[in-house]
């Protein structure tokens, strides 16, 4: 987790920047570490379970993330998860 909400929200407009760049250049890294550790849950069983699984994930990062990078990041998560049976 990056930490805090108050903490992501006290980022100054150059450290938000560098934060929005750093994750937009690392997507799909991203989103096979989101992929990965759906597939380790025991809670996950299909990949429906794994699509919920990582968007409740996403949404716990909150304001870190602008809406195109969770969007993006969970649909790169689902070509991965295109091939999971169940």
């Amino acid at each position: 987790m990056l930490g805090p909400p108050e903490t992501i929200a006290g980022l100054s407009p150059r450290q938000r920047a560098a934060l929005t760049a750093f994750v937009d250049d690392r997507i799909e890294r991203i989103a096979q570490g989101l992929v990965e550790e759906a597939a380790a849950s025991d809670d996950v069983l299909s990949a429906a379970d794994a699509e919920r699984f990582i968007a409740d994930r996403l949404a716990e990062f909150g304001d870190a993330l602008t809406q195109a990078q969770a969007r993006e990041l969970l649909e790169a998560a689902r070509r991965r998860l295109a091939g999971w049976g169940g």
